[in-house]
């Protein structure tokens, strides 16, 4: 076995092809992603499993309850804990992906080509030093920059951490992206067909 090579992983997960946001104005129903999530996670993420209304469900109440700075605590908690089993419905997807673009608009995105080379940062006026004139050194929130790509030191299932609350890197990553990046890592490691250790 061998690890996919980049015109594999492009195809299978649609490297290059166009995504256009839903905007961060549309309106949504946060309440019914939670239940719909909620009654994922109860049923054990069953193939036929029921995501049917349960007047008694108290927890599924609470879990409604609350400001909106709190559901989204238990939107990122309920998606952490998700497993990419299978495709969210377009509306659950579509409500999430504009929770995700509200997001953005509040971080402070950090446009990686503005960030200080190393040459720069240290003062060295050597205009032969390729690697540092190329290299540079920030410190932030991964999820705030502005790049066509990040490299994570992830778990070798790729799927990220399923603790909810835990603050490590592959939370922040997958949270910020939402649940298709782990359904995308998903399909890459059912190819593959062996863990990646690095």
């Amino acid at each position: 076995m061998s690890l996919l090579n980049f015109e594999q992983y492009k195809e299978l997960v649609n490297i290059g092809e166009d995504w256009t946001p839903p905007h961060p104005n549309d309106p949504i129903d946060i309440d019914n992603v939670l239940r719909y999530l909620y009654r994922e996670y109860k049923n054990g993420y069953q193939e036929n499993g029921s995501n049917g209304y349960d007047e008694d469900d108290e927890e599924e109440e609470d879990i409604v309850q609350g400001s909106l700075n709190q559901k989204q605590k238990t939107l990122r908690a309920l998606l952490t804990i998700r497993t990419p089993w299978r495709p969210l419905p377009n509306n659950i997807e579509h409500d999430i992906n504009v929770l995700l673009q509200r997001a953005i608009l509040t971080r402070d995105i950090v446009d990686a080509q503005k960030v200080p080379r190393v040459a720069e940062t240290f003062g060295l006026k050597d205009k032969s030093l390729e690697v540092e004139n190329k290299l540079a050194i920030w410190r932030g929130d991964i999820a705030s920059l502005k790049v066509d790509c990040i490299v994570n030191a992830a778990n070798s299932a790729l799927l990220g951490c399923f603790q909810p609350s835990h603050l490590c890197i592959d939370n922040c990553i997958h949270a910020a992206a939402g649940p298709q990046l782990r359904m995308d890592c998903k399909k890459i490691m059912d190819l593959q067909g062996f863990s990646s250790s690095f």
